[in-house]
């Protein structure tokens, strides 16, 4: 019934309440009648239909819509089903963030999606208009909303203690980084290098691949990025470097004072398998680093995964830009 009314009506809709509409009706929304017995709750729902990018998109989201439920004494509930269940590597630390099958309501009388997606101007401020006695479903990969928050309700949330109250690794993910910690010890610091398709080993969401003689010239160039870096610390261990490239990784992996995790390589919005706890791995590993750096040459990608890592952390971190 809601989707025929939505065909009738959406042709009179302004653009933004016709785009709201469309994702109710696609989620599988509707208004039913009937009183039910539905708990106010801001739900982070990753469940597969709206959202599949990266792993610290996802985090990022995670940790902005926590802050909105804190701040307004909501529970928070974390919805990540696709395209692994999350509790599989990160497990509730002080806040229990599980969301029980019965807890979701789809009826629109008491519950609807909220979505922020890859809008790097939102601000939070629609948010306001929120009831608190309601329930809501964040389809979010937003960073802006701690700031707003923050500013508008005096208080002080930063990335390092929302997560940390939300998180701690699963005993899988602990044990592997544990046989990591045990080879690579404390003293060390990481660089990571984001190619997407420029080195022609990774499917990713868009990209250009580059020549022979083009990777070969961006490799070198990368290196003497990480042997500068070098020269700046000189009485650290080990440099972790890590990459979405295992052509990089492969012409690395023999510098003495370099250290490169084991596994499989992948964007975990595309692939599946073993990359997944791979991830994970780098992500905690580099948040362990005590600096992390971000290498970014021509036409390489600004990432966020490495800087996320060390704000979850509170480790410096530096943005080293260079040209070929």
């Amino acid at each position: 019934m809601f989707k025929i009314l939505y065909k009738t009506l959406k042709r009179f809709l302004s653009p933004d309440k016709r785009k709201q509409l469309e994702i109710i009706s696609l989620l599988g929304y509707g208004y039913r009648c009937k009183t039910e017995e539905v708990k106010p709750l801001i739900i982070y729902s990753l469940d597969g239909k709206l959202f599949t990018n990266g792993l610290v998109d996802r985090l990022r989201g995670v940790v902005n819509s926590y802050a909105y439920a804190k701040a307004n004494n909501l529970e928070f509930r974390i919805e990540h089903k696709s395209p692994f269940p999350l509790e599989e590597f990160l497990t509730p630390n002080t806040c229990d963030w599980i969301l029980q099958p019965f807890e979701k309501s789809y009826n629109l009388r008491y519950a609807s999606p909220v979505c922020m997606l890859d809008n790097p101007n939102e601000t939070g401020e629609s948010l306001l208009k929120l009831s608190k006695e309601r329930q809501y479903h964040f389809y979010t990969n937003s960073g802006n909303l701690i700031s707003f928050i923050n500013k508008t309700k005096g208080t002080s949330y930063t990335i390092a203690s929302l997560y940390n109250e939300l998180f701690t690794p699963s005993q899988k993910l602990k044990n592997e980084i544990d046989k990591q910690k045990e080879i690579l010890g404390d003293n060390y610091i990481s660089i990571s290098f984001r190619f997407m398709q420029l080195m022609g080993d990774l499917v990713d969401i868009h990209g250009e691949t580059l020549s022979d003689a083009e990777q070969k010239k961006l490799t070198e160039a990368c290196i003497t990025q990480i042997e500068r870096v070098k020269e700046q610390h000189p009485l650290v261990d080990k440099i972790l470097v890590t990459s979405d490239s295992q052509k990089f990784i492969d012409s690395v992996s023999n510098i003495p004072y370099v250290y490169v995790i084991p596994g499989e390589i992948g964007h975990i919005g595309h692939m599946g398998g073993d990359i997944f706890m791979k991830t994970f791995l780098d992500f905690y590993m580099i948040a362990g680093a005590k600096k992390v750096y971000l290498g970014v040459g021509n036409k390489m990608y600004r990432s966020n995964f490495s800087h996320f890592a060390a704000q979850i952390q509170g480790k410096p971190f530096e943005l080293i830009k260079f040209k070929l």
